[in-house]
């Protein structure tokens, strides 16, 4: 899946889109990649800051109406980011987002931040939450649910805490 960040169609992605069909690989080829950049932000964000922040799997998280709750607000922040970015995410699209992994998921998955946390190894912190917490500061769009993931996830940005 892919796109020009600027929208529309091109020559250039195209040719590509050619070439990896030629190869035998499937192909979406999209017009307003924008959109589907943030919806996998949306999914990112909660998944890897509320599994890491819980220490939880999926259906674990699933199973607690709390955490769910906490993960249906995080997309939530993150949707509304998107909307005041101008990004064409559709109303709605964080609740469609929670509700598809909900019934997707694997109950024993653990997301990538889930995991380096409990390896010790460096997190995607910055890049994620943090990431959402500072673009809602500069759009004026609340995110307290992703600070409150990035405030108990910052100590273990760069692996254990002694």
């Amino acid at each position: 899946i892919f796109g020009e960040l600027a929208g529309g169609m091109s020559e250039r992605t195209e040719q590509i889109a050619d070439f990896l069909r030629d190869s035998g690989i499937g192909v979406e080829l999209l017009s307003d990649i924008r959109s589907r950049l943030w919806e996998k932000f949306t999914v990112i964000c909660a998944t890897g800051g509320v599994l890491a922040v819980a220490r939880l799997p999926f259906g674990a998280v699933f199973a607690s109406p709390e955490a769910s709750e906490l993960m249906r607000g995080v997309m939530g922040e993150v949707e509304n980011l998107a909307r005041a970015s101008n990004a064409g995410l559709a109303e709605g699209t964080a609740e469609r987002l929670f509700d598809f992994l909900k019934a997707n998921m694997d109950p024993e998955g653990r997301s990538s931040q889930l995991q380096d946390l409990e390896a010790g190894r460096r997190l995607e912190l910055e890049f994620l939450n943090g990431t959402a917490v500072r673009l809602g500061r500069e759009l004026g769009v609340p995110t307290p649910l992703n600070f409150a993931i990035y405030a108990a996830l910052k100590p273990h940005v760069d692996g254990p805490v002694d």
